[in-house]
C-alpha cells in the first residue's frame, strides 16, 4: 500500500470509529467503564484525526475529507468496537512504519503510541 492510501485508510478507519461510537451499543459498552469514558474516547478520536491530518499536511499529502467521510459511511456499522480497535491499532502501526521510513521519528513514535493506547482500550473494553 502506498503512502497516500495508508493515510487515507487510517482516516477512514478513524471516521468509522467516530460513527460507531455514536451508536447505542457503544454507549452500553463504555458505560461499564464509567459515565464519561465514551465522551473521552470520542474527544480522543477527534484529536487523533486532527493530528493525522496535520502529519499529512507536513508531508504534502492531500486527503479529501469528503472522500474519507463517504468511504467511512460505506463501511458496515457492526456495533463491534473491539474489532474496530484492533483494526485501528493495525492501521496506526502501518502508518508508523511509513513515518519511520520517511524519516519522521516524532510522527512514528506518536503513531505507535496511539496503536498501543488503542490496544489498551480494547483490553479495557474486554474486561
Amino acid at each position: 500500500m502506498d503512502v497516500n492510501n495508508t493515510w487515507l485508510h487510517l482516516l477512514i478507519r478513524l471516521e468509522h470509529m467516530l460513527m460507531e461510537t455514536e451508536r447505542p451499543a457503544a454507549s452500553r459498552l463504555f458505560k461499564a467503564q464509567g459515565s464519561r469514558r465514551l465522551g473521552v474516547a470520542q474527544q480522543q478520536l477527534h484529536r487523533e484525526r486532527r493530528e493525522v491530518l496535520s502529519i499529512c499536511g507536513r508531508w504534502g499529502l492531500t486527503i479529501a475529507l469528503d472522500e474519507v467521510r463517504e468511504a467511512a459511511q460505506k463501511l458496515p456499522l457492526l456495533d463491534d468496537l473491539e474489532e474496530d480497535y484492533v483494526e485501528l491499532a493495525k492501521d496506526y502501526r502501518g502508518a508508523a512504519e511509513i513515518a519511520e521510513r520517511l524519516g519522521d521519528p516524532i510522527a512514528a513514535d506518536w503513531l505507535q503510541l496511539r496503536a498501543n493506547i488503542h490496544d489498551l482500550q480494547l483490553f479495557m473494553l474486554k474486561s
